[in-house]
């Protein structure tokens, strides 16, 4: 036998799809928790990293399904503009270390929200029944 045929854990292949749903639910933190996008709970935690500025998608090939996000942390304000083809986002957006935040506005509206601690970390949470374009706000 070759190194080749022995089993050295995950099979082939296993261990890019793990990397890849530790990437998107982790970091990106875009969760499916319906099916094709349909209800989304979304927690991206790109202030874990020194990443000001990300975008990422995540699709359903055979079906055309999708979510898409653009995050920007600039200047005391953090902006994500979305899109997808479900209808319901959870959001919990990771906040910056000892940050409050003064408002959420969801396209110019102001828009409740409340807090959500994990350990040390600490989140604005909010739902939104609109998967169209939209403009999130969180100003600090």
């Amino acid at each position: 036998k070759t190194n080749d045929d022995l089993s050295f854990g995950i099979p082939d292949r296993w261990g890019a799809a793990a990397v890849t749903a530790a990437l998107l639910e982790g970091l990106a933190g875009i969760k499916d928790t319906a099916t094709m996008f349909e209800k989304v709970k979304i927690s991206p935690r790109w202030e874990a990293t020194n990443e000001k500025e990300v975008l990422v998608t995540a699709k359903y090939e055979a079906s055309k399904t999708y979510f898409t996000y653009q995050y920007k942390f600039l200047n005391n304000k953090l902006t994500v503009l979305y899109t997808g083809t479900g209808t319901q986002a959870d959001w919990e957006i990771l906040l910056p270390t000892g940050r409050k935040p003064v408002g959420l506005k969801v396209n110019g509206q102001a828009k409740t929200y409340n807090f959500k601690r994990v350990e040390s970390s600490e989140y604005i949470t909010f739902a939104i029944d609109n998967l169209g374009v939209t403009r999130i706000e969180v100003e600090f």
